[in-house]
């Protein structure tokens, strides 16, 4: 079970084009009893804000961003658009199944960067006992073969903690070359309650992600 789940947050977060690539959801601690219930972003206009993880990312006219019914339709996930909480209950729903669903999803015009965020329910496998570090651990090994096995070359990827919208969060960071062109990627974990998010940050042919982390920023 532990690989199935590792497995679809990998499948989640696949970019086209030169921003294949891979991402993993992890955990941190938490005090028994602390269960929050999950709510999805909200995107207005240019600028996402997820108050339950407690980010926003704002972007210019060089990105596309996809909207809530794209999110949905990538996400795999099926709602009443009309229904109060249709969004919040199918992806609540689909992550109880042991799904991972996409929160936000934008990438440059010119296809030389994306960044996302995906959000899973680890309860069901291990509640509260695994530290956004040891979930890092967990996914190095499978991360790396994922990687390779959609055609990158020479990868590697190193485990690092990495400062976040004010927050320090563990990391991993990815490197490898598709097509003889070197992409770039950091996949950060955030957890609340129950529930994980992975911000994934992708660049192709230079490195420009301490730049898109830069575009995130916490709410008060």
């Amino acid at each position: 079970m532990k690989r199935s789940f590792f497995s679809a947050a990998l499948a989640a977060i696949l970019l086209s084009g030169l921003l294949s690539g891979c991402g993993t959801i992890a955990s941190a601690a938490i005090s028994p009893g602390e269960v929050d219930e999950f709510h999805t972003g909200t995107i207005d206009g240019d600028t996402y804000e997820n108050t339950f993880f407690g980010i926003g990312c704002k972007l210019d006219d060089d990105w596309t961003i996809l909207d809530e019914e794209e999110l949905a339709e990538r996400s795999g996930l099926v709602f009443d658009t009309l229904e109060e909480g249709g969004m919040d209950d199918s992806a609540r729903t689909a992550m109880e199944n042991g799904s991972v669903v996409f929160d936000f999803f934008a990438q440059k015009l010119d296809n030389s960067a994306a960044v996302n965020v995906t959000v899973g329910n680890i309860g069901v496998l291990y509640g509260t006992s695994l530290t956004e570090e040891a979930y890092i651990d967990l996914a190095y090994d499978e991360v790396i073969q994922s990687v390779e096995a959609i055609g990158y070359d020479n990868v590697t990827a190193e485990k690092t903690t990495v400062t976040f919208a004010g927050t320090d969060h563990a990391a991993m960071n990815v490197y490898g070359e598709y097509s003889g062109v070197p992409v770039y990627q950091v996949q950060i974990a955030l957890r609340k309650g129950l529930y994980v998010g992975t911000v994934t940050l992708s660049s192709g042919g230079e490195d420009i992600t301490d730049d898109l982390a830069a575009l995130f920023y916490a709410l008060d």
